[in-house]
């Protein structure tokens, strides 16, 4: 007998294992095979380049040519151009497509919610509970790639920012998204405008507690919250329930 899992389960599987399962993957292949990291970040901006291009060109004339042609360009130019400021401009880039892939799921609010718990329990084990991830931190290793935003140096000889991830961006941001289309839909602009400000603030509280401890920190463990108590705020201020936001959902 053939199982199929629903579609909003397979949904959650597969953006957990792009995540979590290509990271694993990048940090053990530099371990144990020693592959360079802009090789294997190179494979998987290709990936989400393409991936986006098929969405952003679907109506194009030109759509498969684009799609082919667009993907090796970005994914090698900070490899060509060396600079801090390409590496970051890629990096969001990649951000960007990855909030699209995943706004193109159109996840429901509960599919949001358990993405995020294991999210947050993923990045706690990596940073917390081994050492895979630490190995790898430096300017040498994941900070020299678009995995990445890094600061410049001069502002971290001022304060210790870190390195903001990728996943820091594109998963609380399609909660953001998701709170963005709630405030079209009860037209409050505070929906999305309070998850926004909670985010910036749960931002400067995990760079605070970075300084304190002088350790690394995973930043979901701040962002998420951040944006969850924001749009949670926002839903009290507007007298809206939380069961109005799975009315709508199957």
């Amino acid at each position: 007998m053939k199982i199929r899992l629903p579609k909003s389960v397979r949904s959650i599987i597969l953006i957990i294992a792009i995540y979590a399962g290509g990271l694993t993957a990048v940090f053990l292949a530099m371990q144990y095979l020693y592959l360079p990291p802009k090789v294997l970040v190179f494979c998987i901006s290709f990936f989400v380049f393409y991936n986006a291009g098929q969405i952003i060109f679907v109506k194009c004339k030109y759509r498969n040519i684009l799609a082919r042609i667009a993907p090796p360009v970005f994914a090698s130019l900070w490899i060509i151009f060396p600079s801090l400021i390409i590496k970051d401009i890629t990096a969001l880039l990649i951000a960007i497509c990855g909030l699209l892939f995943i706004r193109n799921l159109d996840l429901s609010f509960k599919q949001i919610a358990i993405i995020a718990f294991t999210i947050i329990g993923y990045d706690l084990f990596m940073v917390f509970g081994t050492d895979l991830m630490m190995n790898f931190v430096g300017p040498l290793g994941i900070n020299s790639t678009p995995l990445t935003i890094t600061a410049s140096p001069e502002v971290g000889k001022i304060i210790k920012i870190g390195t903001l991830g990728l996943g820091d961006i594109i998963f609380p941001g399609s909660l953001i998204i998701f709170c963005y289309l709630k405030g079209k839909q009860f037209a409050k602009k505070s929906l999305y405008v309070f998850p926004i400000i909670g985010y910036f603030l749960a931002l400067v509280a995990n760079i605070f507690v970075m300084n304190i401890f002088d350790h690394p920190q995973p930043a979901t463990l701040y962002l998420y919250p951040g944006v969850f108590l924001g749009f949670w705020i926002a839903l009290a201020k507007n007298n809206i329930s939380l069961k109005s936001l799975f009315k709508d959902e199957k």
